[in-house]
């Protein structure tokens, strides 16, 4: 006989065999008695079958249903144990920079990355992120940046920036503190919404980083008072006397 076909036949005993586990087992709770050779009331006179026993004792019938039932929990359990856990996207700042630094105007760039572990691409749904600049130990309000919609590419780095163009007030008040302290620094905040398909993540990142004045010196351009070229350390100077008075 084919193998396919012997394969078939065993599978009918088996079916067969829990069918009349099922029955034995009801007759048993309404307080009737599990017979002796139940199993041979199924007709299983082919020859090409596998020899099976003939008859069982009220004992066999409970291992039997036992072994039955230890065989299907064991391969619903494998089933579950196999899944592999989503991990989550990695969601980091690269880098913060400065650019358009006056005493009127700020710029700030944030570059983020995102790592995708997954064999599949992503959706950055949207991102959003505050600025602040430490004044006096304490943190003040800078500005906000927020970018939405960008494919995350699969088992790799996804990078970019966004640029935060600082208002006037806020940009004065921050080039002050460079100015007066020789130093700033600049923190963001904020999280990235991310679709992989299967699960959704907000993520939050955070970063913060120090500036020197010293960075800044080819920056701040040459200013033309009534014709007289005023270089880049009398800019600094004046701007030491003249931001001393704006607010903090």
């Amino acid at each position: 006989m084919p193998r396919h076909r012997r394969r078939l036949r065993v599978e009918e005993r088996i079916r067969v065999l829990l069918i009349l586990l099922v029955f034995q087992t009801r007759r048993r709770r309404k307080g009737g008695i599990i017979q002796k050779g139940f199993f041979c009331r199924a007709d299983f006179s082919d020859r090409n079958l596998l020899p099976f026993p003939a008859e069982f004792s009220g004992m066999s019938t409970y291992l039997i249903s036992g072994i039955f039932l230890l065989f299907f929990l064991s391969i619903l359990f494998a089933g579950c144990s196999t899944e592999t856990p989503v991990k989550p996207p990695v969601v980091t700042v690269t880098d913060v920079t400065l650019s358009d630094v006056s005493l009127r105007t700020l710029t700030v760039n944030t570059t983020v990355n995102i790592f995708n572990p997954h064999p599949d691409g992503a959706d950055l749904i949207r991102t959003a992120f505050d600025l602040y600049y430490v004044s006096s130990g304490s943190d003040q309000y800078l500005g906000h940046g927020e970018l939405a919609h960008i494919r995350v590419k699969e088992s790799g780095n996804t990078s970019f920036t966004i640029p935060v163009k600082i208002g006037t007030m806020q940009a004065a008040q921050a080039v002050g503190t460079l100015v007066k302290d020789g130093a700033l620094t600049v923190k963001v905040n904020g999280t990235a919404a991310i679709d992989l398909k299967v699960m959704s993540y907000e993520l939050p990142f955070a970063q913060e980083r120090v500036f020197y004045l010293e960075e800044f010196t080819n920056l701040l351009p040459e200013i033309s008072v009534a014709g007289i070229s005023v270089n880049t350390s009398e800019v600094i100077s004046q701007g030491r006397e003249i931001l001393g008075t704006l607010p903090e």
